[in-house]
């Protein structure tokens, strides 16, 4: 499970997420109720600590390192046309040449 819920956190990353969060629990049946009570409000704990993580991480929300990093190198590659043209005019015109697209543009 752990190379699963990896993969799927890559991706959303890849995708462009500030944060993802990963909650992974192996589950052998599909009936919540026949799901023994222990296993249940173990279950319930870990949601509810990962759903108090993101509340928590949701008011100052900020990219991954990783998403920083390519973007910063996407950026530099568009600034210096070493990308498609179509891209490259794209990249202008939302201005994510000049700036950061998780910022206001107050902050701009």
């Amino acid at each position: 499970m752990r190379s699963t819920v990896r993969d799927i956190k890559d991706s959303t990353e890849n995708l462009g997420f500030a944060r993802t969060h990963c909650i992974s629990q192996s589950v052998w049946d599909y009936a919540w109720n026949d799901l023994p009570e222990s296993f249940r409000k173990s279950i319930q704990h870990k949601v509810t600590r990962t759903a108090r993580n993101v509340r928590h991480c949701a008011r100052h929300l900020t990219p991954s390192p990783k998403v920083w990093c390519e973007f910063t190198l996407y950026r530099f590659l568009h600034k210096h046309k070493k990308m498609s043209t179509v891209d490259d005019a794209y990249w202008q015109e939302h201005g994510y040449n000049t700036g950061w697209p998780w910022k206001s543009k107050k902050a701009l």
